[in-house]
């Protein structure tokens, strides 16, 4: 298997199972977060940079700070329905990888599709969306 294959299955792998799991929330924090833990590998094979991920980051941030200030779910997936063709745009301009952007499809469908869970997968959301861009080398 080549590299290049070795490093995308990562990113394949974690898609997968937050599709099969309902979110990050079912996920441990430590493993999400650790160092060499899904944050920092995904990182790494998809060559991630902060101009990368600056918009994305700073969108997913408004939402969850404006979740805290006042809890009004459906404004808050509003402004998350909007990072599905901010990804694609990224995709198309070859910002970001394919498999990125499913990840990140991947966590705003559990947000935007489990009521149950939304506050909690919102801050594991938040809190992984942070460490990918605490873990982007410095350039």
């Amino acid at each position: 298997m080549s590299n290049g294959q070795n490093r995308d299955q990562i990113t394949k792998k974690l898609t997968d199972e937050i599709k099969k799991k309902s979110g990050l929330c079912y996920f441990s924090l430590y493993e999400l977060l650790k160092p060499n833990g899904y944050a920092q590998q995904v990182v790494k094979e998809n060559e991630l940079t902060r101009v990368q991920l600056r918009k994305v980051f700073s969108e997913f941030k408004y939402v969850y700070d404006e979740y805290k200030k006042n809890k009004n779910k459906e404004k808050a997936k509003i402004h998350l329905y909007k990072l599905y063709p901010l990804l694609q745009y990224q995709v198309n301009r070859r910002l970001i990888k394919e498999n990125f952007k499913n990840l990140i499809w991947a966590i705003l469908d559990t947000l935007v599709g489990n009521d149950e869970k939304f506050d909690e997968n919102l801050e594991f959301s938040y809190e992984f969306l942070k460490a990918l861009v605490a873990y982007i080398p410095r350039e």
